[in-house]
């Protein structure tokens, strides 16, 4: 983000490196241990996570999406009925039911007393995924070896309400936590 002299965004506030910047390993001090959340993410995703697809919402329009009745064709190859090009990536990430207390308050998504979102999950990645909120996630079936079976078969789709980027004290993004719920299978 600060090799290059442009700015990414219009609002970005450029500033120099610092020393805190070219530290790749202490980042956050928790008494006299020395924590790298990057690195201790990697860690989770790599001994519990699973390969997911990242359907990132292109901005453009398909040219089956109509701009006097503002539709799209639902039976479109392209855009799967959505009206918007997609791209899909694949990315390891580790869901976990809403229902958790912990999650849910980090989250701030309450539930009455005895009430269940099974609906409601919410899906962790690394700090360079940056995921949108027009993204859609797709969970696909996975082989022994656990790549993407070919064909791929959707699973689950699940679409992102909430986006949350964890940062250190100095800005760094550290892992991105989507809050989402199950979005419908097929077309209706």
């Amino acid at each position: 983000m600060f090799d290059t002299p442009a700015r990414a965004k219009p609002w970005h506030v450029r500033r120099p490196p610092t020393a805190v910047d070219a530290r790749t390993t202490p980042v956050s001090r928790v008494g006299a241990a020395i924590i790298d959340l990057r690195l201790e993410m990697d860690k989770i995703l790599m001994d519990h996570g699973h390969l997911v697809y990242l359907r990132r919402a292109m901005s453009r329009r398909c040219g089956c999406y109509n701009e006097v009745t503002k539709e799209s064709v639902q039976t479109c190859p392209q855009c799967t009925g959505t009206g918007w090009l997609y791209q899909d990536e694949l990315h390891l990430t580790r869901r976990m039911p809403v229902t958790d207390p912990v999650v849910a308050a980090l989250m701030e998504q309450r539930s009455p007393v005895g009430l269940v979102g099974v609906d409601q999950s919410v899906f962790w990645f690394k700090y360079d995924v940056n995921p949108g909120i027009r993204d859609v996630i797709l969970e696909i079936t996975l082989g022994d070896d656990g790549q993407p079976t070919l064909p791929v078969q959707i699973e689950a789709i699940w679409n992102i309400g909430q986006l949350y980027d964890a940062r250190d004290r100095n800005g760094r993004v550290e892992f991105w936590a989507c809050w989402v719920r199950r979005g419908a299978m097929g077309k209706e």
